[in-house]
Parts: structure tokens; sequence; C-alpha cells
């Protein structure tokens, strides 16, 4: 059995010439996460830094449907340990 996912699971990739830069580059998606919202796809390339982000949206899922899915889970991995 998978770990379960929440409804948003976004990946992100920064790549950066300085930490100022990886904090301007979270600046920006930041932003950007905020016009584009759920769904988005970022990809940016700059000279001091790019990244990638991804939004996928697991629909189905809601708070309670996450948290009874991470008990069984839990309780499997409890079984193997």
């Amino acid at each position: 059995m998978e770990q379960p996912e929440r409804r948003h699971v976004v990946a992100t990739k920064i790549g950066a010439d300085t930490w100022d830069d990886v904090i301007g580059a979270l600046n920006d998606i930041l932003a950007a996460l905020r016009t584009g919202g759920p769904g988005v796809s970022l990809v940016s390339g700059g000279a001091t830094h790019s990244y990638v982000v991804r939004d996928r949206v697991n629909p189905d899922v809601t708070h309670d449907s996450y948290f009874a899915a991470l008990d069984e889970f839990l309780a499997k991995e409890d079984d193997h340990v």
C-alpha cells in the first residue's frame, strides 16, 4: 500500500546561485500560485534562479478521507515492524 496523499501534492524544484536567490524564487512561486490557483504548473528560468512547480490535485480526497487512509496505512506499517 502506498502512503496516502492529500488533495494537493505540490512538487517543487528550485535551482539558484545563492540562498537569497532561493528566497527570491520562493517569493515568485508564491505569487504565481496565488494567481494560478489549484492544478497550476509553473516553469521559470532566469539569470539567478529557475524553478519547476506542479500541483497535482487528488479531487476525491478530503481532510477526513486522508486521515482515514493514513490511519490504515500506519496500522499496516506497524504490522510489518
